[in-house]
């Protein structure tokens, strides 16, 4: 035989028997063994997975973290503090007790440092800080006609479509939170033509121009961008001010039951696990994912969860991890404010009349919340981008118009429903709700079925042309 194929065959047996003498070593490690047997225990989650690149792991996972701290890591301490936004959850410290294993702390005898693992509970104090977000200034929307979650291929297509609509509307500064990769790889490459048609950056977590760090800085630099992100930016994303303006939640972050998950319940029970350890996880990242709007005291904006579950009693736990005033009820502590409304006034396009922009240098922006449903009395003009404390009205029309007036551009027309007197908050945000039960005279042709046109009239700088209007959008009535 030739001694340099002998040689190479030599290496590569050589080489095997490392590769083998390795994987030996990792067995021995992630399997214990007793006198030649294998000896599983209960403490311990044994199993084979792949990881991202595909390449196969032993993974040897404790099984309830919190049961192995509170008998075996807590007794060693003197003493300890735990602190987060979100360890209180349902206004109690018992979901974070049961999750950590602070309901379950064994006793240490101080003198013989004997451990009694089938003790009591330690003495464990709890507080609770006072709210230092003003939520005033958050307002938390639920579109309905959303398609449900669980359709997963009308979702994506919805969200293909809406998020670049929207993110026209919001100029950008928008974080969208999703729970898995694979569905913002598909909005990101559907939605992607969208975004670039109308100049506006769209940055998402997988993308194979950027890591996660260089997308949190490249959304900072670029205010007008959208980024679509998972588990990193629920948690950790810091972006105060106007780089953060819109928060959109694409999807209750309830966990997808794996074979860890269902050890799990195999070991205590399912509807132990669901209490312990399943929801004090999906709320405790809802309400980490709620807070990456508000990073300081001046921030404000809106937060859209859409999905539409939120609302629905078996979900309600959710919603009720949020600072807001919910319909129907009042909580003087709660201060943010929830709307809910169609989805296909809220999608409308504006009209092809546009406003110019005011002294603030944006375009005056007017969106309606509720429903354009008649018998349901509960439609709600806003405008935002408007000078603070600017003095104006609202006003509808039965028709359009093109006419230059003051700083701005006059679109509607025909028949004039003018409003009340209102004036803009420091923010530059101003709402009326339109009781369409007590309207003027000159409302009398909102009937089912009439399409009437709504814009804001404000009064400006003199420098500014003294007055100016914002955009208008078409209302159809039902």
């Amino acid at each position: 035989m030739n001694l340099k194929r002998v040689e190479r065959l030599r290496r590569s047996l050589e080489l095997a028997r490392v590769e083998i003498s390795d994987v030996g070593t990792a067995v021995d490690a992630w399997l214990p063994i007793d006198e030649g047997e294998p000896r599983l225990k209960g403490m311990v989650f044994h199993d084979v997975e792949r990881n991202v690149r595909e390449d196969i792991v032993l993974a040897a996972i404790v099984l309830l973290p919190g049961d192995a701290l509170g008998k075996y890591y807590y007794p060693e301490l003197g003493s300890a503090v735990f602190m987060s936004a979100t360890t209180r959850l349902g206004n109690s410290f018992d979901s974070a007790k049961g999750y950590l294993g602070l309901d379950r702390v064994a006793e240490k005898d101080e003198e013989t440092g004997e451990i009694d693992r089938s003790a009591g509970t330690r003495r464990v104090t709890t507080f609770h800080a006072p709210e230092v977000f003003d939520y005033e200034r958050v307002l938390v929307g639920v579109p309905r006609g959303i398609p449900p979650v669980q359709n997963r291929a009308a979702y994506i297509d919805f969200l293909s479509r809406y998020l670049p609509w929207y993110a026209e509307r919001t100029r950008g500064r928008m974080l969208v939170l999703f729970t898995s990769l694979r569905d913002i790889r598909e909005v990101a490459e559907r939605a992607g033509p969208a975004f670039a048609a109308r100049g506006l950056p769209l940055l998402w977590q997988g993308m194979a121009t950027a890591g996660k760090e260089e997308l949190s800085d490249l959304f900072r630099e670029r205010v007008e961008s959208t980024l679509l992100g998972v588990d990193t930016f629920w948690y950790g994303a810091d972006f105060p001010g106007e780089t953060l303006e819109t928060l959109v939640i694409a999807r209750l972050p309830y966990g997808v039951p794996d074979r860890y998950h269902h050890a799990q319940c195999a070991a205590i029970g399912v509807g132990a696990q669901r209490t312990r350890i399943y929801m004090p996880r999906a709320l405790a990242k809802f309400r980490q994912g709620f807070g990456r709007l508000m990073r300081k005291a001046t921030d404000r904006g809106v937060v859209m969860v859409l999905d539409g579950r939120i609302t629905e009693r078996r979900h309600s736990h959710f919603l009720k991890e949020l600072p807001v005033e919910r319909p129907g009820s009042w909580d003087p502590a709660a201060k943010a404010r929830m709307a809910r409304g169609d989805l296909d006034l809220v999608s409308r396009e504006d009209l092809s009349c546009n406003s110019l922009p005011n002294s603030t240098g944006s375009t005056g922006d007017l969106f309606a919340l509720g429903s354009t449903r008649i018998a349901e009395n509960d439609l709600i003009l806003n405008a935002r981008f408007v000078p603070s404390g600017a003095i104006g009205a609202f006003f509808l029309g039965s028709g359009t118009n093109q006419l230059p007036l003051g700083g701005g551009i006059l679109c509607v027309g025909g028949t004039i429903l003018r409003l009340p007197v209102v004036i803009a908050s420091a923010e530059g945000v101003v709402s009326f709700p339109l009781d369409l039960n007590n309207l003027p005279p000159a409302g009398a042709g909102i009937v089912v079925g009439s399409t009437w046109f709504a814009q804001f009239a404000h009064r400006e700088l003199p420098s500014a042309g003294n007055f100016n209007y914002t955009n208008a959008s078409s209302l159809l009535f039902e």
